[in-house]
């Protein structure tokens, strides 16, 4: 058993609380006092503060960006319209336009999942691009 100074952990402790804890508990604890050390060092040392009232806008951005009625309604126009052209495509163009533009994945990975070749994916997604492109053109 370890003994630990509550105050250290709780500075509303005005004088010193000794506390026997479970060595765990106590190499727990010290290994959170470091990390916590070391996270202030690195915003030290990389000049990590930020705030909302700092010069680079983002405070700004925070607290005055807030959509005007129109930029919403148009967002949800625009969500819409690709719902619909996506419904358009066969499923396997939407599950391949989907992990390669939403999830990330290279036409590579989404080809060696799905067991095809690399061409094959290419052309599903540019074949599912060139219809969903034709079907947003009626919308505007």
């Amino acid at each position: 058993m370890a003994k630990i100074n509550v105050r250290d952990y709780y500075p509303f402790y005005e004088h010193d609380e000794f506390v026997e804890v479970s060595d765990e508990l106590a190499a727990e604890m010290a290994q959170w006092e470091r990390t916590e050390r070391s996270q202030k060092r690195k915003k030290y040392r990389y000049r990590a503060n930020y705030s909302l009232d700092w010069g680079n806008g983002i405070g700004q951005y925070v607290v005055f960006r807030s959509a005007a009625p129109d930029e919403y309604y148009e967002k949800i126009i625009t969500h819409e319209q690709l719902r619909t052209a996506l419904a358009t495509l066969s499923p396997k163009q939407r599950q391949r336009i989907y992990a390669h533009y939403v999830l990330g994945l290279s036409q590579a990975q989404i080809a060696r999942c799905a067991g095809v070749r690399v061409s094959a994916v290419s052309k599903s997604i540019y074949s599912g691009l060139v219809r969903m492109e034709k079907c947003l053109k009626k919308f505007f």
